[in-house]
């Protein structure tokens, strides 16, 4: 589809002559045609100098083979003089329920809060107002242009503010979200870590010496794709246990994987003890920029930091290529990426409607009338318990659609509350091989051999709330002895319960069901178990 729209380049008519131009605006709307314009999407990047993979077609692409299937493509292209001289990457969806007539327009979801933007190699404020104007002719007054997590250079927000308040061709909300850190690279890794904190610089000691006295600490760069999927799969299984839970897009993350490693952009690590990986984090270098891209954990390990020792080791091994001058850490304020640094990308998002009745009467109430009413405290009372029912029927009416990151991570915390204020089931088993990490931990020790070779000589159950360990019991048989009528008998050697700095007494009711489900784990439901004599201690674990 062609447009030719006409467009001034100057500030206004009062400050130059008016010198018109032909902007001819065409717009990819079929999934078929969006490989085709591959080669024309990264000559114009290489023109406007922009290397964010964020903004490339591979991650355009993958979005849309994924996370975003259900929309429609809407590539903006802007010529002039038959070249192309801007580019915005967006996408088309309608409203739901009464909201039908709705056209939703903006850029690709992501899993996570990368920032994005329109391409231009010229003036800005002309390419933004041919947007508009074609927005306005392909959808009528009918449509809304989201543009979230922009990172706008002062000249953008300028022309922005010009087209909307002076120009009044499009009404524009301008939101201010958290910035994203970034940390700009020395000559020498020793130079910026000198840089940190001294209480900081000591924890990391710290954190490196308490986990290498389990084993050999080492940082692993995962590479083609037989090892990338495997490692994806061990990545997305420590991502579930986590209290953010299962990643709703996990193909998302393969595919864009392959592809970036496929041009030699990904820098996927992992921290590894013993050679088995504890965390892990998917980044891309894209000219001389490492963009963070998504970390987790082995929650087993939580006490141990592993995450913020990842981010140590990968910021060390960034020296190691040459080049590299900035880590784009991302939104968030984090600890640990508030131990690095202070300095923060702006990013915003940005919500232009058509200029009618209609939607001014809409952003005045939403942005102007509800502020000023939710200062009166029962007015406010009122307005969130509504939205709190409402959030309850939409839960209770079943697991609603992929939405903004920090949409899903709100869904997540409050699930996450709830399951710590309901009783969970209580479930148990027999500790195999695959449970080393999660008892190292629990019991304090030493390194992976020593569980091991306990395992060889007793029996291990471990009882679960959840997915959260809740306690530990060592068996061994009591002396070889059995009982008259033939019925073994066990004693625990060892036992721990999680929380709280004392264990519960042997006789407490939680304790006696435990026993009760070990005897049932063990299939012999009418052994004897004497804890009397036992160790026990108490533990913390975050799962």
């Amino acid at each position: 589809m062609m447009l030719n729209l006409n467009q001034s380049f100057g500030h206004s008519d009062h400050e130059k002559g008016l010198r018109r131009e032909t902007i001819e605006v065409e717009a990819i709307t079929r999934r078929e045609d969006v490989p085709l314009v591959r080669g024309r999407w990264e000559s114009l990047a290489l023109w406007c100098g922009c290397t964010a993979p964020y903004l490339s077609h591979e991650w355009y692409s993958t979005a849309l083979e994924t996370v975003d299937r259900e929309k429609d493509p809407l590539l903006v292209f802007f010529k002039q003089g038959g070249e192309d001289v801007g580019l915005a990457p967006l996408v088309h969806s309608r409203g739901q329920g009464a909201l039908r007539f709705l056209h939703k327009i903006g850029f690709v979801s992501n899993p996570f809060t990368p920032y994005q933007g329109v391409l231009h190699a010229g003036d800005f404020k002309s390419v933004f107002a041919q947007l508009m104007r074609f927005l306005e002719q392909r959808f009528g007054s009918r449509f809304v242009l989201d543009l979230d997590e922009m990172r706008p250079a002062l000249h953008e927000t300028q022309g922005l503010d010009e087209l909307s308040m002076q120009e009044g061709l499009f009404l524009c909300r301008m939101k201010q979200k958290s910035g994203s850190r970034y940390l700009l690279l020395r000559k020498t890794f020793e130079e910026n870590y000198q840089a940190l904190a001294k209480h900081t610089q000591k924890e990391f000691k710290r954190k490196i010496n308490r986990i290498s006295r389990l084993g050999k600490i080492s940082l692993l760069r995962v590479s083609g794709r037989e090892q990338i999927d495997r490692h994806l799969g061990c990545f997305f299984d420590m991502y579930a246990r986590t209290w953010k839970g299962a990643e709703p897009h996990p193909e998302f993350y393969y595919l864009l994987c392959r592809r970036f490693d496929d041009r030699g952009g990904l820098r996927f690590h992992a921290l590894t003890l013993n050679d088995r990986p504890i965390a892990y984090l998917i980044s891309i270098l894209s000219g001389d920029t490492v963009y963070g891209i998504k970390t987790t954990y082995n929650p087993s390990y939580y006490a141990y930091s592993p995450g913020v020792l990842l981010f140590y080791k990968v910021i060390e091994d960034m020296f190691n290529t040459p080049g590299i001058r900035e880590f784009d850490i991302g939104r968030g304020d984090e600890q640990f990426k508030r131990e690095w640094t202070s300095s923060t990308h702006e990013q915003v998002r940005v919500l232009c409607y058509p200029r009618n009745l209609m939607w001014k009467s809409v952003t005045s109430l939403q942005y102007e009338l509800l502020p000023r009413w939710r200062q009166n405290e029962r007015f406010d009372a009122c307005y969130s318990s509504l939205r709190r029912l409402l959030a309850k029927n939409r839960r209770e009416a079943g697991p609603a659609a992929p939405g903004p990151s920090e949409q899903r991570q709100a869904v997540k915390e409050y699930e996450y509350a709830q399951c710590r204020q309901d009783s969970c089931p209580v479930t148990a088993r027999l500790a195999g091989p695959g449970d080393l990490d999660l008892m190292t931990v629990a019991m304090e020790a030493r390194n992976f051999a020593e569980i091991q070779q306990r395992l060889d000589q007793e029996l291990c159950v471990l009882c679960f709330e959840g997915r959260k360990l809740l306690s530990f019991f060592w068996l061994r048989p009591d002396g070889g002895r059995q009982k008259g009528n033939g019925v073994p008998s066990y004693a625990v050697s060892e036992w721990g319960l999680r929380g709280g700095s004392t264990p519960l007494p042997p006789q407490d009711v939680l304790i006696s069901s435990l026993l009760a489900l070990i005897k049932d784990i063990i299939n012999k439901p009418n052994c004897t178990v004497s804890i009397d004599e036992s160790v026990c201690r108490s533990f913390e674990l975050f799962e």
